[in-house]
């Protein structure tokens, strides 16, 4: 493997991290509200 195919994968599993957060906080948001 190189490291663009490396550097592709690392990004999509931050991005899926960062799309459940922010999945949460607006959960959170709407329950508090």
């Amino acid at each position: 493997m190189d490291a663009t195919t490396i550097d592709l994968e690392q990004m999509g599993r931050a991005a899926k991290t960062a799309a459940m957060t922010l999945g949460q906080l607006t959960t959170l948001q709407k329950n508090t509200g």
